[in-house]
């Protein structure tokens, strides 16, 4: 079936409104989607179907579409175009590693009170153990982490130098005297290298073969049976 195209009242093509060839002179007219190339047609010429969009209306726009839909036929342009996306993941990558370790606490912070909403004590916990920082990544308080950071020589900046030896050091010199606040704490510091892994500011947590230590419950009081009480 062929398709009469109209011009519209600004002298420019208007692709979804057709007629049909056979009912011009009644003025019959319904919108069909039908994909044109404005470039290549004339007033009064029979639409025919093209791989550009329908709201294609300037040959600078169809010329582009064109050069891609080639482009994506030709190998050699393929290939080039995969090695260039490559190449900027790497950059990427590159650069989501420079964030330091400041940076993604104060994200982590946020990411923790907007989005997982926690409650003030939790929220509090994470500040005592890792510190205080604000979204502008201004240190308000130092935590055990920053500080116990500070101590180190030479000190690590970035979360990348966070590896497995380091955090085992942070570790072993936790003092607590309840079992249950170094196990929670493992637990909190462990969250924090999970937000920066899969932020891709480190490769992997540090912490992914660690053990967890043992939480020791409250001990049960002795059982004692009637039997024996009574003899």
């Amino acid at each position: 079936m062929e398709f009469i195209f109209r011009f519209n009242g600004s002298g420019s093509v208007d692709p979804e409104v057709v007629v049909p060839s056979g009912e011009q002179e009644q003025g019959s007219c319904f919108r069909r989607p039908f994909r044109i190339n404005t470039c290549k047609i004339e007033e009064l010429s029979v639409l025919k179907w093209s791989p550009f969009p329908a709201k294609t209306r300037s040959a600078s726009d169809a010329e582009k579409i064109r050069q891609a839909l080639e482009d994506s036929h030709d190998p050699d342009k393929r290939r080039a175009a995969a090695a260039e996306a490559k190449l900027k993941a790497l950059q990427a990558e590159k650069e989501s590693q420079t964030v330091t370790i400041e940076q993604a606490i104060a994200r982590f912070l946020v990411a923790k009170l907007s989005i997982d909403n926690i409650v003030g004590s939790t929220l509090d916990r994470y500040k005592a153990l890792l510190g205080n920082v604000d979204p502008k990544f201004e240190v308000k308080t130092k935590g055990k982490f920053l500080t116990w950071l500070d101590q180190q020589n030479p000190r690590p900046v970035q979360v990348v130098d966070l590896a497995p030896p380091v955090i085992e050091a942070f570790i072993g010199s936790w003092n607590f005297n309840a079992q249950w606040t170094k196990s929670t704490n493992f637990t909190a510091l462990n969250s924090f290298f999970n937000y920066c892994t899969d932020h891709k500011w480190t490769s992997e947590n540090p912490m992914e073969r660690m053990k967890r230590p043992i939480q020791v419950g409250k001990l049960s009081p002795p059982i004692v049976s009637i039997s024996s009480k009574l003899g």
